[in-house]
């Protein structure tokens, strides 16, 4: 887009620049070229008169569009430093989020979480804290977008691991654990911090599984495979020759 409208300020100078000359020309063709420098002088003071305030302003103009350009790559440099903040900080918080509710129990990430009702507002909070980061990096970066939901996917995960263990299935369907004992001095756990955890570790039950992108094998690349991929080759044919043998 830019390089056309060079091209088309550069035919604009060009026809305007031209229009003074061949208008005098038409004029003064029937006359021999002076050979006195009154003449050229005249001549001079015409093209100066006629050519010199088009150009001054297409000065002026060019230095406004190179103030223009510079403020944008400004503003685009402050926006990359901005979303490259706001991902630190949502991957920050997301970290923290798992290492306050892990932290301690072994072996983690599958050994449960602490069962305290501090723990479990902390953790949200931290999460609710990386979403929000999360939401203010803007569209301009997508490398910035592709690294967030990257790190998103890699703690969701986490959580994921975490929240459908076992150990902890059989925690989260006893409402006790919910509750907690008052008469003990555990707390019940926040219905809000419960919203937002569960929510964030079974997202990842929802999320986009970026091998759904890739294709298969297809028929030819199975038929033309180097003779090093034989055991592959031979496991997709009888693959292909009975799809239900593996579940997908």
């Amino acid at each position: 887009m830019k390089s056309k409208s060079l091209i088309a300020l550069a035919l604009l100078i060009l026809i305007g620049g031209s229009v003074p000359l061949l208008a005098w020309v038409w004029h003064f063709s029937t006359q021999p070229i002076s050979g006195t420098a009154a003449d050229w002088a005249v001549f001079g003071s015409y093209v100066g008169g006629t050519l010199g305030p088009g150009f001054s302003l297409l000065s002026t103009f060019g230095l406004f569009w190179t103030i223009h350009n510079q403020k944008i790559a400004e503003n685009a440099k402050s926006q990359q430093v901005s979303d490259e903040k706001y991902l630190t900080f949502a991957s920050t918080n997301m970290q923290r989020a798992h290492s306050v509710i892990t932290q301690g129990i072994p072996p983690e990430g599958t050994g449960g979480v602490h069962r305290d009702r501090l723990s479990w507002l902390t953790c949200a909070r931290h999460l609710l804290t990386a979403k929000s980061a999360s939401e203010r990096l803007s569209g301009a970066s997508p490398e910035l977008q592709a690294m967030l939901v990257g790190e998103t996917v890699h703690w969701q995960n986490k959580f994921h691991e975490i929240f459908t263990s076992t150990g902890m299935r059989h925690k989260l369907a006893n409402p006790v654990y919910y509750e907690g004992s008052p008469s003990s001095g555990i707390e019940p756990l926040d219905e809000r911090s419960i919203r937002v955890i569960l929510e964030f570790a079974h997202a990842f039950d929802t999320a986009r599984d970026p091998l759904a992108a890739v294709a298969k094998y297809s028929a030819p690349e199975i038929r033309d495979m180097p003779g090093t991929n034989v055991g592959l080759k031979s496991y997709l044919v009888s693959l292909r020759e009975d799809p239900g043998r593996l579940k997908s």
